[in-house]
């Protein structure tokens, strides 16, 4: 019941108030991720790091030091065996994990070239 003709902003109708997709070629993209694997990656990669170092995870005979995605794919496999069913269902979590350890990989390198003065 409304007075003086003012209008509610609540749908009565129970349409929903958020709109629509804007363009047409929009997918939907779930908002909520899984982030077991990535997880299990991080810990994995620090258990490799201390153990071995970041030297492990670079490429040989290259003069830059360029990171071995071999390795990377190593450290995300071996966290896609420790995590559950439910963790594998989201198609894009292994190329997620692979973001994440790369991103932390080149943040080390920069870092440890920074204090090496290079």
């Amino acid at each position: 019941m409304l007075r003086c003709g003012a209008k509610s902003s609540f749908r009565e109708d129970g349409e929903n108030w958020i709109g629509g997709r804007i363009d047409p070629r929009d997918r939907p993209v779930p908002n909520v991720f899984d982030l077991t694997l990535v997880s299990q990656a991080r810990r994995a990669l620090h258990t490799v790091l201390d153990d071995r170092g970041l030297g492990f995870f670079l490429e040989e005979g290259t003069r830059a030091p360029r990171l071995d995605s071999r390795r990377i794919a190593w450290i995300v496999e071996s966290a896609r065996r420790r995590v559950g069913p439910r963790a594998r269902r989201d198609p894009n979590a292994l190329s997620r994990t692979r973001r994440v350890v790369r991103r932390e990989l080149i943040r080390r390198l920069a870092d440890a070239m920074l204090q090496s003065g290079l």
